[in-house]
């Protein structure tokens, strides 16, 4: 032997062995990473569509309670024409069986015609 000759050869295949290994484990992480990432895309994008969904649905609701206050004020006033109809006509009926003033059947039928009116009303 001289100087510089190869004393040793170490056999890479177990090193290599190894080192692919580790490659395959980091690919395999990296995958696993962009699918992850992936996933936490659709489900940010499922829940802005689900935030917009109940913001809809609140908008509907706001909307019916409109409808609905609006409603109850109608139903309100025509329930007030219709007790001011009745007391018209009650009136009318009165004053012509205690011959107050000149009370025609005419007026009485006018009354009794707009109370009929203000309950169909409700209805």
């Amino acid at each position: 032997m001289k100087k510089g000759d190869l004393l040793l050869e170490i056999d890479p295949t177990p090193y290599q062995y190894a080192v692919d290994q580790i490659d395959a484990q980091l690919n395999a992480a990296k995958a696993n990473v962009k699918q992850s990432r992936a996933s936490l895309d659709a489900a940010h994008a499922s829940a802005k569509k689900a935030a917009d969904a109940v913001q809809q649905a609140q908008a509907a609701l706001n909307g019916a309670d409109g409808a609905l206050a609006n409603a109850q004020a109608n139903a309100a006033k025509w329930r007030a024409a219709y007790d001011l109809a009745k007391t018209e006509e009650a009136m009318a009926v009165n004053l012509q069986k205690v011959g107050i003033g000149a009370i025609s059947l005419l007026k009485v039928d006018e009354a009794k015609q707009k109370a009929r009116e203000q309950e169909a009303a409700l209805q």
